[in-house]
């Protein structure tokens, strides 16, 4: 049985608090924070008027810089803390035990770790979530893994956090964890590469079976955390509206997203976000309309299609605790909004960014002359070769080239095109 609600964890149960809502369960850690924090260690906020701790409200905590390498140290006390301030009301937390707060700021990518070990008496209760935003509400970010200190603390862990700034929770329960509290949060960057989420429930129905978008066509029949689909691609032109369609799994309601990779930085922005969507019920196929921006990189890009029991704006790399992240291959082409000669020599080159190595696919056949220029104009390579319509062309310049951005032409009866490529 699921509830909207997080279950309190305790040290040997997961029983200490429950609530049942739309036949959902949620599992949050409800983990301890305090008012202040650095680098170095910080002691026990001073109480303000009515005993509460300075740090009982969220709003009333300065966010601190956390950075790789550079522990913070959260010291303070949950003794008079209040609700007041701390849950959107409405939320899946509202109603949610008191807590008092700490913030910290992050500018990459990275696996954040809270740490009660240490703490005594134990806080055997912690509060597993974090909050981008204050009051804290349904778009809460739940833990990764939840190991156990062995004094009857945990430690907290949060997998593929994107930069931004984070709400600590510190739960204040008179039976459990109640007084003072010794919490070390640090951070390490994530591993180059896409974030790779992972999902630790994938038995409950929340699971995508189906996206379709031109070439890719793909129905599967059950859940797991994560599927690596980029083998299947599908052709895009700069400037363009497509829709991706996907079909939903075996639980309602769940919601959809899709993000595409548009600079091929290794990681989806906001702002590369196709979409969210919703289902009402099992089986239903929701759709995610999208254009294809004009300064798209011309090339293949990665896209990625997620499910998750939400009703937040969701994350292309947050740990949900239900749902399924699926990756695809996009192959984007120059739109007819470029330089006039561009509608008649398209093409896209794979992998880019690359090593020196990539292959070219032109939409044109005939007797093509590649140009490979750097950022002064000075040719660096050329070649002529009689490219076959959607064939793949290989050029291999491993080690022969430094890094930096290069343009690529091709010229042809049919005009010329250039793209900007990238050697890593």
């Amino acid at each position: 049985m699921k509830n909207s609600h997080p279950i309190m964890l305790a040290a040997a149960s997961l029983l200490i608090y429950s609530a049942t809502e739309a036949q959902r369960n949620r599992t949050l850690h409800f983990t301890g924070q305090a008012g202040h924090a650095s680098a170095a260690h910080h002691h026990p906020p001073n109480t303000r008027g009515g005993g509460a701790p300075a740090n009982d409200g969220c709003g009333s905590v300065t966010p601190v810089a956390l950075e790789v390498g550079s522990p913070l140290t959260f010291t303070g006390t949950t003794v008079g803390a209040t609700v007041t301030g701390d849950y959107e009301e409405g939320s899946e937390l509202d109603g949610f035990p008191a807590v008092v707060w700490h913030a910290f700021t992050t500018t990459t990518c990275g696996m954040i770790t809270v740490n009660y070990c240490g703490t005594s008496p134990a806080f055997t209760n912690t509060a597993g979530f974090l909050s981008a935003f204050c009051p804290a509400g349904s778009n809460y970010i739940p833990y990764s893994t939840d190991p156990d200190c062995g004094d009857g603390n945990f430690m907290i862990t949060y997998n593929s956090i994107p930069p931004g700034t984070y709400y600590l929770p510190v739960w204040s329960d008179p039976a459990n964890d109640y007084g003072p509290y010794t919490i070390a949060v640090s951070i390490e960057a994530c591993p180059p590469g896409y974030c790779i989420p992972n999902i630790s429930n994938t038995s409950e129905g929340d699971f995508i079976a189906g996206v379709y978008l031109g070439d890719i066509n793909n129905a599967t029949d059950g859940a797991t955390s994560y599927s690596d689909y980029t083998a299947l691609s599908t052709d895009m032109a700069q400037g363009q509206d497509y829709t991706v369609s996907i079909t939903g799994g075996d639980y309602s309601p769940d919601a959809y997203a899709a993000w595409i990779d548009y600079n091929n930085d290794g990681s989806f922005s906001s702002d590369e976000k196709l979409g969210q969507a919703s289902t009402i019920e099992e089986g239903q196929v929701v759709t995610i309309p999208f254009m294809v921006p004009e300064d798209a990189w011309v090339g293949t890009a990665r896209m990625r299609v997620r499910c998750a029991y939400a009703s937040f704006p969701m994350d292309p790399c947050i740990d949900y605790e239900f749902g399924e992240t699926e990756d695809y291959s996009v192959n984007v082409f120059l739109g007819n909004n470029g330089v006039a000669e561009n509608a008649a020599m398209r093409f896209a080159v794979m992998p880019n960014p690359s090593d020196g190595n990539f292959q070219i696919r032109a939409l044109s056949a005939g007797n093509t002359k590649i140009e490979l220029m750097d950022l002064t104009g000075r040719v660096v390579y050329a070649e002529q070769a009689l490219l076959v319509a959607g064939a793949l062309h290989t050029i291999s310049l491993q080690g022969e080239l430094e890094t930096g951005t290069y343009a690529l032409r091709l010229t042809g009866t049919k005009g010329s095109s250039t793209s900007a490529i990238v050697v890593q």
